[in-house]
């Protein structure tokens, strides 16, 4: 996966941005226009010029849990919309500030996109909103993203079987897996130490819990829950015995 973008008119300067995942790629230069928040009303207002453009989509800055969540519903109308308009491209405002690239997949369920998409630093994208609002802006954007085939990932598994009643479970889990823009240290690796550490803690104190306590280490979390889904789907038959679950997915 690689992305290189900069304007062509009226300046020229290289733009900070990488490629959406599960978006197509693309090579090409077009005008820039500016389509606010990216509803259907925004593009609507655009009419014909949104066609074979590239749009730029604002994005408030990310302050809270409610505003991540809000991104996660946004994500459908706002491709729809830019598909009926038949935009290029979408050019996503990074939802943190200081140059970082920072906003959540457009799929939740690993399905390809119809739109190439890429998150443009802030302080970019606000430079490419004022100059639209001055004029003609041009941009080439070379988007390259591979999407593989269908392989097999692993959950990770122990437990510490109960000495009263070992057929009950107390599960402890965290997603293993993370987005390739940042170290993964807050989401979810924190938290796998976490899950670590209280095995390694009954380990060392000698503790015998009187259910079976299992630690549970998930992956594909970030494509969709794909290793907690399956592994509900092949325990199916167990799941009355689960005391409790407790899973960790937020920095602790």
């Amino acid at each position: 996966m690689s992305s290189e973008a900069a304007t062509t008119a009226p300046v020229s300067f290289a733009i900070r941005l990488a490629a959406a995942p599960f978006t197509p790629s693309i090579d090409r230069e077009a005008q820039v226009i500016d389509a606010g928040e990216g509803t259907e009303a925004d593009f609507a207002k655009l009419g014909v010029r949104a066609a074979g453009a590239f749009a730029l989509i604002h994005s408030k800055q990310m302050n809270t849990f409610d505003d991540l969540f809000a991104e996660y519903l946004r994500n459908a109308p706002l491709m729809a919309a830019a598909k009926k308009a038949g935009v290029a491209a979408l050019l996503l405002e990074s939802t943190r500030p200081r140059g970082l690239l920072y906003r959540h997949p457009l799929s939740l369920d690993g399905a390809l996109q119809p739109v190439p998409s890429a998150i443009v630093s802030r302080e970019h994208f606000e430079r490419l909103a004022r100059l639209v609002e001055k004029g003609d802006v041009r941009m080439r954007l070379d988007l390259r993203n591979k999407t593989g085939g269908v392989y097999t990932s692993q959950n990770v598994v122990a437990e510490i079987r109960g000495r009263e009643a070992p057929e009950e479970v107390v599960l402890i889990g965290a997603h293993l897996d993370s987005w390739d823009l940042g170290t993964g240290a807050e989401d979810n690796g924190v938290n796998v130490v976490l899950v670590l550490d209280v095995a390694r803690a009954f380990q060392e104190l000698g503790v015998k819990p009187r259910r079976t306590v299992r630690f549970v280490l998930f992956t594909g979390e970030e494509q969709g829950m794909w290793g907690s889904r399956r592994y509900v789907e092949q325990h199916r038959g167990e799941l009355d015995n689960f005391a409790a679950t407790m899973t960790f997915g937020r920095a602790a």
